[in-house]
């Protein structure tokens, strides 16, 4: 890490654009359970900001992020510094993440963008050429910088999904393509709340662990499509690069609103299996904290220690099953409300045996 980079200039370049008279658009927004403010110049990325990210309940902002379009704009861009090179392939999705200085600022890099964000004053600025942007970076905007700012209130994202229903929910961590999708979804359309399928931020407070949404959106396999009609006949769908995965935003009309917290009573490892039915199969303490270790999306941010330690109150809260996915999804949906019917101390004991 460098020992010494000078700030960046994205903030004037933002104050510069707004002297232009571009028209400001901002809104507050619910990530992590954090509230963040956002001052966007700029139609095109706005439209993917505020379909992505769910809208805060009322309150001061923990973060806030001016963002500009120069394209849009017809202004120049600033360059980023970095202070030593960072290599980036001739490719729009090719993304790099660092911190600066002696780690007070993160510097957060693509083809397509460039932000700097100050740790200290958890603000950050800078620009995007949203026409350049990949779907799924339009779709869940800015999802690298949001799990590392977020690392600074105490929380670790992992790569999970989660439901819920009278505000508690089962965390549902997994790769991709372990069927986490088509869980949300089949809850969904059963009318419990969802709270994403990619990417949950996680948080141990006295009360009990929480679960909190990132983005609104989901992704699901064109061939797990065909098992959920009805969503293919809503929201603004956006086709993968290979034409493998379409996504949706969950808070367009015909969908129930996402919920952007919620107290996290089960955890539930999926995985799809060749069986008809699906099945629940209880799961350890440590064999759910070495889980729940390789699916943090916070471990590259250099706190082993700090996950762990969350991974094992989050075990010792929440008990912990093998979600086994079969050909069949219509006993999902019973399989996870019984996880929420059953009070804690009957799961604990269910978990333990």
């Amino acid at each position: 890490m460098p020992s010494s980079v000078p700030r960046s200039d994205h903030g004037h370049a933002f104050a510069a654009a707004l002297e232009s008279g571009a028209r400001v658009r901002s809104g507050s927004f619910s990530v992590g359970g954090r509230r963040v403010a956002v001052r966007c110049l700029g139609a095109r990325h706005w439209a993917d900001l505020s379909g992505s990210l769910i809208a805060s309940r009322p309150g001061g902002p923990d973060l806030a992020l001016d963002l500009w379009d120069p394209d849009e704009l017809g202004l120049p861009r600033p360059e980023a510094e970095w202070g030593e090179p960072v290599e980036l392939a001739d490719d729009a999705g090719a993304t790099a993440l660092a911190y600066l200085g002696e780690g007070e600022r993160i510097g957060y890099r693509g083809q397509a963008f460039a932000v700097d964000y100050d740790r200290a004053s958890a603000t950050g600025s800078g620009w995007v050429d949203a026409r350049r942007l990949l779907p799924w970076q339009r779709l869940r905007p800015w999802q690298d910088l949001f799990v590392a700012a977020l690392v600074d209130f105490g929380l670790d994202t992992f790569h999970a999904a989660m439901v819920s229903s009278g505000g508690l929910g089962v965390l549902l961590p997994g790769e991709s393509g372990a069927g986490k999708s088509t869980a949300c979804i089949a809850c969904l359309e059963a009318g419990l709340d969802f709270l994403g399928d990619d990417a949950i931020a996680v948080e141990c407070p006295d009360g009990g662990p929480l679960g909190h949404a990132v983005h609104g959106v989901c992704k699901l396999s064109v061939e797990g499509l065909t098992a959920f009609p009805a969503l293919a006949l809503h929201g603004e769908r956006y086709e993968d690069p290979l034409g493998e995965e379409q996504a949706f935003r969950i808070g367009d009309p015909g969908f129930r609103p996402p919920r952007p917290s919620a107290g996290i009573a089960a955890i539930a490892f999926p995985r799809t299996v060749a069986a008809k039915q699906s099945s629940l199969t209880p799961l350890a303490p440590a064999k759910c904290v070495a889980e729940l270790l390789r699916y943090s999306l916070s471990l590259t941010r250099g706190r082993l220690d700090q996950t762990f330690e969350l991974a094992t109150r989050l075990a010792a809260q929440a008990p912990a099953f093998t979600l086994e996915l079969g050909r069949d999804p219509a006993g999902i949906v019973a399989l996870l409300e019984g996880l929420l019917d059953l009070s804690g101390p009957r799961l604990a004991a269910g978990a333990a045996s």
